[in-house]
């Protein structure tokens, strides 16, 4: 096994939904308006087992390269004096900081041998949900458009037009988010490659991951 794989028969992810009883049940994938869809669809509750019959499981998915953005500067948040990582990553040959920037299909994994109604991360996300399942709700997303947060995307997507090998590395990382971002198709298997070991202690309580 290389240096930079990680064993994925020891990975074992249990990941939780919001429910909306008689509704629909969210699966949450971070930077995936999980937070946004937890606050304007208020569900009645969060569970982690497995999905009961004819419940309806929906998710959003998000362009890979546009939510990597997103997770990286989240994690450095809007510092630039932390924009070093960017390098240290690449030198690495690693693009994942947290679970943010974990490959989406993971957050999917146990939901696998169910049916999932996928929709697409956009302003108008939240309306459609909506109007699909009859929820009601007071707000849509709204794009952040803070200046540090925007700067901070400017800086990063210099450093990718600098380094263009990075983005070769990002959509290989990535590639199985593409297939299932691009026509809805789930991986035969867990393929993990550069899995960063700091990230593993402060895992979000309904994310449990045991290498």
């Amino acid at each position: 096994m290389q240096p930079d794989e990680v064993d994925t028969k020891k990975i074992y992810m249990k990941h939780s939904r919001f429910v909306i009883p008689d509704k629909c049940s969210m699966i949450q994938i971070p930077k995936n308006a999980s937070s946004t869809t937890a606050m304007w669809l208020r569900p009645e509750y969060e569970s982690s087992r497995l999905p009961v019959e004819n419940e309806n499981l929906i998710a959003i998915l998000r362009e890979p390269m546009d939510r990597w953005r997103s997770g990286i500067s989240q994690a450095i948040k809007c510092d630039w004096t932390e924009l070093h990582l960017l390098t240290k990553l690449f030198d690495k040959g690693r693009t994942m900081v947290d679970f943010h920037t974990l490959p989406q299909y993971l957050y999917l994994w146990m939901y696998r041998k169910h049916n999932i109604k996928f929709y697409t991360f956009g302003p108008n996300v939240i309306n459609e949900i909506s109007s699909d399942y009859d929820i009601p709700y007071t707000q849509n997303i709204s794009e952040n458009t803070s200046e540090d947060r925007s700067k901070t995307y400017d800086v990063i997507d210099r450093y990718l037009d600098d380094n263009p090998e990075f983005i070769d590395l990002i959509k290989s990382t990535y590639i199985e988010d593409y297939k299932l971002f691009e026509q809805h198709i789930m991986p035969n298997k867990i393929t993990v490659r550069a899995l960063p070991s700091r990230m593993i202690p402060g895992m979000m309580t309904y994310l449990q991951l045991t290498l």
